[in-house]
């Protein structure tokens, strides 16, 4: 899996989805937090990012 998004005008950004269970989320920017259950569900967040960044999700 691989994603992208852009960080929004607030510097703030959050994604949400599944990926197949025993796989983990990371981001291609410092500062963005990603858990990963077990079960594969994902959550990615972060803040004070430059505006219009475009980030890159990776499941490995």
């Amino acid at each position: 899996m691989v994603r992208a998004k852009n960080v929004d005008e607030r510097g703030l950004i959050k994604i949400e989805g599944s990926v197949a269970a025993g796989l983990q989320v990371s981001a291609d920017l410092a500062g963005i937090t990603c858990r990963t259950r077990d079960s594969g569900k994902f959550k990615c967040e972060g803040r004070n990012l430059p505006a219009g960044q475009l980030v890159t999700f990776t499941a490995q």
